[in-house]
Formats: C-alpha cells, sequence, structure tokens
C-alpha cells in the first residue's frame, strides 16, 4: 500500500487513514526531500552505502526466493511492459508481486493519487534524460 492508503493509530488509540495524520503538503515536501537526500545522508554518516546495498540485495532475494506476502508487493526493477507509462523494455522500479516459484508480477491498477503519478512520471523522464546523455557520451568515444 501506498502511505497514504495505510491506516495509523494515533496517541489517541484511534484509527484512521494515515493521510488525515499528516499535513497535505507533506508528502510534497518533506518527504520527497528525505528521500532525495537519503543516499547521501547514509555516505555522510557511514561513508559508504555498503550496508544498504547488501540489504537491499538481501531483501529482493528473499522476495525472490520465498515470494511476498499474500495482498502485500514490493518494488523491484525489472523490464517494463509497458505499465505505468514505461516504455516496454525499460528498467524501471515497480510494485510487484512474486510466488511461490519465484516468478514475478507487476501490480497493475494501485490506487495512486495525482502526486504519486507525478512522481512516476518525473521519475522515468529522469531515468530516459540519463540514458540519453549516457548514449550521447559513449557515441563521442568512437
Amino acid at each position: 500500500k501506498q502511505w497514504y492508503q495505510r491506516r495509523v493509530r494515533g496517541i489517541d488509540e484511534v484509527v484512521r487513514p494515515a493521510a488525515e495524520m499528516v499535513p497535505d503538503n507533506w508528502a510534497r515536501t518533506t518527504l520527497v526531500q528525505k528521500v532525495r537526500s537519503r543516499y547521501s545522508e547514509i555516505m555522510k554518516r557511514r561513508g559508504m552505502t555498503t550496508m544498504s546495498t547488501g540489504k537491499a540485495i538481501a531483501d529482493h532475494l528473499k522476495f525472490w526466493t520465498l515470494g511476498t506476502p499474500v495482498g502485500h508487493f514490493v518494488s523491484m526493477a525489472l523490464p517494463s511492459d509497458g505499465s505505468y507509462g514505461v516504455e516496454e523494455g525499460v528498467f524501471f522500479s515497480f510494485p510487484v508481486q512474486v510466488n511461490k516459484y519465484g516468478v514475478v508480477k507487476i501490480v497493475q491498477d494501485l490506487r495512486m493519487d495525482s502526486f504519486a503519478c507525478e512522481m512516476i512520471a518525473a521519475s522515468y523522464a529522469e531515468l530516459k534524460a540519463e540514458a540519453e546523455e549516457a548514449l550521447e557520451i559513449a557515441s563521442q568515444l568512437k
């Protein structure tokens, strides 16, 4: 589930949607900045990202080997089948479910607000721009 779809028990013991417990612009400001700065914060604290990378690999392999719990999904980078507006064949991080045989399936039709859609589109645009830049540099090496 997206953060805003989760239900949270507040200090008053009342369970309500997470989106009701944070200011409207929190995801657009605080959350985005935190995610964008996470890599540099880890580098400053540890001087490397080996542990973060190792944990990501271990989690990836765990779900690939054992599957995801029923009704849950995780993010994995894999070639697009055209889902979420990402061109077919482009490696991109998608919400996926994995069965006990290791078969990975992109989760379709997730309910997302316009902000989540904007973030996916922006991430894809950045990825495409980086790919174009890399191809330009590679073409100059000839």
